[in-house]
């Protein structure tokens, strides 16, 4: 938690770091690692928001992430045989 706040403490350069991540390059290990939080029905944008906002955008975030992920994964191959 010490270094996520460190990181989040420079709000321009971490907003800066969300907005640049690129979601079609997320290893499988990184993915595998999140199902967990994602399965759990409190990582939800409206449990995190009664705790903090920024919380819960960032559970979104991630959320949106990983499900961009996940359908990329799925379309790419589509996509290139056009």
């Amino acid at each position: 938690w010490e270094n996520g706040k460190k990181m989040m403490a420079k709000v321009d350069a971490f907003k800066e770091q969300l907005e640049s991540f690129r979601g079609e390059d997320i290893p499988e290990d990184i993915v595998k690692r999140v199902e967990p939080y994602l399965a759990d029905p409190n990582f939800n944008y409206e449990k995190m928001r009664s705790k903090s906002g920024a919380a819960a955008n960032l559970c979104n975030w991630v959320v949106n992430i990983i499900t961009f992920n996940q359908v990329y994964k799925k379309v790419a191959p589509l996509m290139a045989e056009l």
